[in-house]
């Protein structure tokens, strides 16, 4: 009896040990990166944020948290790729004919419960897609698209496509139940009623050495995504910029590509701006130096262009393009043999009666695109234009711009995957502000086959719309224990697979 007493003794002072151990997750550690994962699934290393006020359901999903999750689970035909090409996922090959693409997919796939994936699958995603406000501004340039048979695939489009591959990147899904199932690398499983990642052995690419599950940290109802992320409760935070507000939370940081283009529009619509003179436009096309543009803004996450197109896009290949540095002996040229040849005490050109100067209007709804306005006016200077910041709130912004009575703004538009611009140049655009008629006409003839991309480029650089600056990034703060991260453009984890924690 005594030795009975014993043991148990022993066994209540081990319980009464590790009992004491401190587990609460709401114990801020910012120095050690100690890893207290907040899901209890065996094995997992890696532990990722979403919430469960939303669905991973991939046409319902709203939140940028779940769907940046989309593409661990859910393969497209194409993944959406800077460069125009689209990298192929299921399919297997692509042929472009005029109008009409013809896409030969992969045979053997299937999906996570081991359902052979064929064209049907594509056919039923593609309809939920062009109904998706998430996924159907991709799809708007289709006509037609139709299954010939179980792995092909014919699409025809209303004109010339930019990227269409690229266009081809929405998710691919079996409907089972009421439950969609992907063949991406990992499946939705639950613990009790907490979500994980498992990974897929149905995979095609299947390997043992990835990550074996991934642990998921509901964020609804939580503080904030920067305080999950000092606490050690997921391994990545992502922050997108568009508040305006940056915390320094880690020694190691990723860039992430986006289609998100920050550009100056120029009115040519209204008499009263000097920007309305074509050659004005031009001038300051040509002249400002977006690679200090760029430097200044968003801090420094921006990638400087000239069209509005990534500067890695497949058909900008051989085009005569403007320097991102800016060609500032061209401008002045251009100035000078328009009679702006003096300067005034202020150092601003005038033609001896009349100054160069404007109006750069900017929203008030992000401290960076002010940085924007500043380094713009500060490029404009050096071509001795003087131009002067009128900072105004959201509603005072849009108004403005409806009115038209503005001489340059400072825009954001995130462009489709396919690089569409129909926002810019059709009446029911949203940012078809103070573009002529004119210019709109000369992109509804490109995207009917009359004029090729060369025609379109020293179009848009003689007419200049609007003048591109950069296409700006995300910033990812990563957990400095975690290494192998890869990240692009619409695949936050894409290598989230091969994640490794130093232990």
């Amino acid at each position: 009896m005594k030795k009975v007493i014993s043991i148990l003794l022993i066994l209540s002072f081990c319980l009464t040990l590790f009992s004491c151990k401190n587990t609460s997750d709401d114990d801020e550690n910012t120095g050690d990166w100690d890893y207290v994962l907040p899901t209890p699934v065996v094995n997992a290393d890696i532990s990722l944020p979403f919430t469960s006020a939303d669905t991973f359901n991939p046409y319902k999903a709203k939140s940028k948290l779940n769907r940046d999750l989309i593409p661990l689970i859910y393969e497209a035909l194409y993944s959406a790729t800077e460069d125009g090409y689209g990298y192929p996922q299921l399919a297997l090959s692509a042929t472009e004919k005029g109008n009409t693409l013809t896409v030969k997919l992969r045979q053997g796939v299937t999906f996570s419960d081991g359902t052979l994936f064929n064209a049907s699958n594509v056919e039923y995603s593609y309809n939920l897609a062009k109904k998706n406000a998430y996924y159907k501004n991709n799809l708007k340039n289709i006509e037609s698209f139709t299954a010939v048979d179980n792995f092909t695939l014919k699409i025809t489009f209303n004109g010339v496509m930019l990227s269409p591959l690229n266009a081809l990147s929405f998710p691919i899904v079996l409907k089972t139940g009421n439950v969609f199932l992907g063949t991406g690398k990992y499946v939705i499983k639950y613990l009790e009623d907490t979500p994980y990642l498992e990974v897929n052995k149905n995979h095609s690419s299947f390997s043992p050495e990835w990550n074996n599950q991934i642990a998921l940290f509901d964020m609804a109802g939580s503080t904030s995504e920067v305080y999950a992320f000092k606490s050690n409760k997921i391994s990545v935070y992502k922050d997108d910029l568009t508040d305006g507000k940056y915390e320094n939370l880690s020694s190691k940081t990723v860039s992430i590509p986006t289609n998100n283009l920050v550009y100056a529009g120029l009115n040519m619509r209204w008499g009263g701006s000097i920007t309305s003179v074509a050659w004005i436009r031009r001038v300051i096309n040509i002249g400002i130096n977006r690679i200090d543009i760029s430097a200044a803004s968003f801090l420094g996450q921006c990638e400087p262009t000239t069209m509005p197109f990534k500067p890695s896009f497949y058909k900008l290949s051989g085009q005569e393009l403007i320097s991102t540095k800016g060609d500032l002996n061209r401008a002045i040229t251009i100035l000078e043999n328009n009679g702006y040849d003096k300067f005034t005490d202020e150092g601003y050109r005038t033609d001896g009666v009349n100054t160069l100067r404007l109006s750069i209007l900017v929203c008030n709804n992000n401290p960076y695109k002010k940085s924007v306005a500043e380094a713009l006016q500060k490029s404009l200077a050096t071509l001795g234009i003087k131009a002067t910041i009128s900072v105004k709130n959201k509603a005072d912004y849009l108004e403005a711009l409806k009115e038209g009575f503005y001489e340059i703004y400072i825009g954001e538009i995130e462009l489709p995957a396919d690089y569409d611009l129909n926002e810019f140049f059709t009446a029911e655009g949203q940012v078809n502000y103070g573009i002529s008629e004119k210019a709109s006409v000369n992109y509804v003839n490109f995207k009917r086959g009359k004029l090729n991309m060369t025609e379109f480029v020293e179009a848009f650089n003689t007419d200049v719309p609007f003048a591109p600056l950069f296409f700006r990034k995300s910033v990812m703060s990563v957990n400095p224990e975690v290494s192998g991260i890869t990240t692009t453009e619409g695949n936050v984890y894409l290598s989230a697979s091969d994640w490794k924690v130093k232990k």
